[in-house]
């Protein structure tokens, strides 16, 4: 009982937008009055753009048929959390790339593609998941780096909302 209230569940996207609004606190990035529990809503997708896994849209934890916890990916980590530079992606896939820029993400990609079979993996990832990583960021480029960005194969959709060309 809280205030008298009997306390029922959180909604995992208001703990979510509570725990996004912290990490930029602790960041120093922006956490711009546009990202909403509603915002983070519409972001949601069934599975993870970059995995492929089904994602679970639950607080924490591990969910009981083996879905992906979902989490929320700044896509240009040189931006702050705003409307347009955010996705909806599996938690392995966030701590993957980790603060990786677009060029490191695409430096991940060529060294597992030329490596020889022995390297599978880099932090978790596959060559395929790296290429759709790298593919997302790449949206959120500089219009000056379209020439290089726009060669890349488009093997994952834009985030929904992502705003392109800007840095």
């Amino acid at each position: 009982l809280h205030f008298g209230h009997v306390q029922t569940e959180t909604d995992p996207f208001i703990r979510r937008w509570l725990l996004v609004r912290g990490n930029a606190l602790a960041r120093s990035r922006i956490c711009d009055a546009s990202v909403t529990p509603d915002l983070l809503r519409q972001l949601a997708v069934p599975y993870c753009p970059i995995t492929r896994q089904e994602l679970a849209y639950i607080s924490c934890g591990v969910h009981e048929h083996g879905a992906a916890v979902w989490s929320v990916d700044r896509i240009n980590n040189g931006l702050g959390y705003i409307d347009g530079n955010l996705a909806i992606v599996s938690v392995a896939a966030n701590k993957a790339k980790g603060r990786r820029s677009y060029d490191e993400t695409m430096e991940s990609v060529r060294g597992l593609r030329e490596a020889p079979r022995t390297a599978q993996h880099v932090d978790g990832l596959t060559a395929d998941q790296w290429e759709r990583l790298a593919c997302l960021m790449g949206y959120s480029q500089p219009a000056s780096r379209s020439a290089e960005t726009g060669l890349q194969p488009m093997v994952v959709f834009p985030a929904k909302y992502t705003m392109t060309g800007h840095a």
